[in-house]
């Protein structure tokens, strides 16, 4: 089994209110990861626009993964407001 092979389901965290009100179910963002200090996974659109942050148990991993070359996306599940809800994978 492929330690890099996460699926994980979560909301976004700080949703940017100029841009989750113009996402919809089904829509794709991807997983970018700002080195920092702080790391952080930031969920972005594909003009490169912050939709949110990106929170979950399995962030240590992610970012590992990450720094080892893979490529995550996160699908939008749902908008409520301002809550905004993705399923990260590969």
């Amino acid at each position: 089994m492929d330690p890099c092979d996460i699926v994980s389901l979560t909301n976004l965290n700080s949703p940017n209110p100029a841009v989750v009100p113009t996402l919809r179910p089904g829509d794709i963002l991807d997983v970018h990861l700002q080195v920092g200090p702080p790391r952080v996974l930031q969920a972005r659109t594909a003009s490169g626009q912050v939709a949110g942050s990106i929170t979950s148990p399995e962030m240590p991993r992610i970012i590992e993964c990450i720094r080892q070359g893979v490529t995550y996306v996160a699908d939008v599940v749902t908008v409520r407001g301002g809550v905004c809800q993705v399923r990260i994978h590969r």
